[in-house]
């Protein structure tokens, strides 16, 4: 991945279907317990035959994001067909995007530096905040350092 990390970015998305999952947002504060949430999903997903097929990522809900609160409260991968999962559109539009490498701290601050960088350039938040981490957050440094990807579709 060649990415220039805390740069704003903008990208036309099409239409996409993913599967999202419920997760207790205080179980995922901490790697351990983000291991547990990110296992029960990948076994729900086993048990009833579905295929698991990135990008997978976190949900963290625009009414959080936008009061300040970073509380991831869904797991997400890319939709297929089958299975007894929930099934939501991420909108097609255009998304303010940033990579970024740091611990779970870091990743707070800077998302709320996305936001006011939004809403500055007198745009509005149209969507959730999707954080493609592709499981680095589960696999991150012993210094809790991990990449991830924010997306927010904006108007």
């Amino acid at each position: 991945m060649t990415a220039e990390f805390d740069r704003i970015f903008f990208e036309e998305h099409d239409a996409e279907s993913i599967r999202y999952y419920p997760v207790n947002p205080e179980k995922m504060l901490t790697r351990e317990d983000s291991v547990e949430c990110y296992s029960s999903c990948l076994m729900y997903d086993l048990e009833h035959g579905n295929t698991i097929y990135p990008p997978i990522g976190m949900i963290i809900p625009k009414e959080y994001a936008e009061n300040n609160k970073f509380r991831i409260t869904h797991l997400f991968s890319k939709a297929s067909g089958g299975g007894d999962v929930i099934v939501k559109e991420v909108k097609k539009g255009r998304y303010a995007c940033l990579f970024h490498k740091g611990d779970m701290q870091s990743h707070k601050a800077v998302l709320q530096r996305l936001i006011i960088s939004i809403m500055d350039q007198k745009s509005t938040i149209d969507s959730d905040i999707y954080v493609y981490d592709q499981m680095n957050c589960v696999l991150m440094e012993k210094k809790g350092s991990y990449v991830a990807k924010y997306e927010i579709k904006i108007i």
